[in-house]
């Protein structure tokens, strides 16, 4: 067996394999740091890169943890794979001692329906797009028509029911 500093030494370096492995898929949740939908929406982007994702929570985060993994299932973004409960001691930085606190871990891979559901819901942002485009032009059109008539207006007059061009009106009427 060997000495404690060898064993210091070999924990560390396991400790630096363990950062170096750590999942490019998973992702931690916390649930005073960011908003519910932030988590939703990188999920998305890591199902679409990856097919699965991990979603860890300690603590007061589980509730947003199952929250996001819900909202995933409901909309068939995502299946749950598998679901891990289990309790880690954590060292509070505040008073420095030693806490017990509830870790959940949910394993989800990318639905079937996932490519569906993000083309339609690509479609109906174009479609909202596209009528927000077409009103906007609608009114560009009304506006220039609205020009015209008045300078139509401005420049004609109607006689026996005719419009006749003011430069041409001391033709009609008789006057040159």
């Amino acid at each position: 067996m060997g000495s404690f500093e060898e064993i210091t030494e070999e924990l560390k370096k396991f400790k630096v394999i363990e950062k170096a492995v750590r999942k490019k898929n998973r992702i931690q949740v916390s649930s005073i740091k960011k908003p519910i939908y932030f988590y939703v929406n990188l999920a998305k982007k890591y199902l679409q890169q990856h097919g699965e994702i991990e979603l860890c929570a300690l603590g007061m985060a589980t509730g947003s943890l199952i929250s996001i993994s819900e909202i995933l299932k409901n909309n068939n973004f995502a299946v749950m794979k598998d679901i891990k409960i289990s309790t880690v001691e954590v060292c509070e930085e505040k008073t420095g001692r030693t806490v017990s606190k509830s870790k959940l871990e949910i394993s989800m891979e990318k639905s079937n329906a996932i490519n569906e559901v993000i083309v339609k819901t690509n479609l109906k942002k174009i479609e909202i797009s596209m009528e927000k485009y077409s009103k906007a032009i609608d009114k560009v059109i009304a506006k220039e028509n609205r020009k015209k008539k008045e300078i139509l207006k401005e420049k004609s007059k109607v006689v026996n029911g005719k419009v006749i061009a003011k430069e041409n009106l001391k033709r009609v009427n008789g006057k040159s």
